[in-house]
């Protein structure tokens, strides 16, 4: 889809987009080579400025990646927290129906905030309590997540990082790993 606009989305905080309908084919085939497909796509629109996002990990906390791209929002950017002793968080499901598990501010510690890198792809560790702060501009990630095809498995974010650095111009993110 050559004219796709992230920023033009519904207005739908959190979205499944189609693989087969929306991953660029140069993508699928390098990812391909490497031995590696993308099962989902999800994109992260946000429309109203400084809007509240929850701190979460994705998919029950285990150790995955996400390679994404930030469109618009250059003043918005990520915070990392670490969990404090004891405290499990609350299971929850996002508007696309994916599991997450949610915390309380009072829950965790701030670590690490970290800035987009722009339009450039760079990798995500999902596994990490983390959200988006917000600021006036319109915000959109799209995110894929890989899986090894040999085996089915999520890419660890170490996997990711290992497998993809040398493509990408941004390289890995900032954000602590597990």
């Amino acid at each position: 889809m050559d004219d796709f606009d992230p920023l033009l989305l519904p207005e739908i905080r959190h979205q499944l987009l189609d693989v087969k309908t929306f991953l660029n084919p140069q993508i699928e085939k390098l990812l391909d080579d490497l031995g590696v497909y993308i099962f989902m796509i999800e994109a992260f629109s946000e429309w109203i400025p400084y809007s509240k996002t929850h701190i979460h990990i994705d998919a029950g906390g285990t150790d995955i990646s996400k390679i994404n791209w930030i469109f618009g929002g250059s003043d918005s950017s990520n915070q990392w927290y670490q969990i404090k002793s004891e405290k499990s968080g609350t299971a929850s499901n996002t508007t696309a129906n994916t599991g997450s598990t949610r915390f309380d501010i009072n829950d965790v510690e701030k670590i690490l905030y970290t800035h987009p890198a722009g339009p450039n792809p760079f990798i995500f560790q999902a596994a990490i309590p983390h959200k988006a702060v917000l600021g006036k501009e319109r915000r959109c990630c799209i995110s894929i997540l890989p899986k090894w095809k040999s085996n089915n498995k999520r890419l660890t974010y170490s996997e990711c990082t290992n497998l993809l650095q040398s493509y990408l111009v941004a390289g890995p993110g900032l954000e602590p790993r597990t």
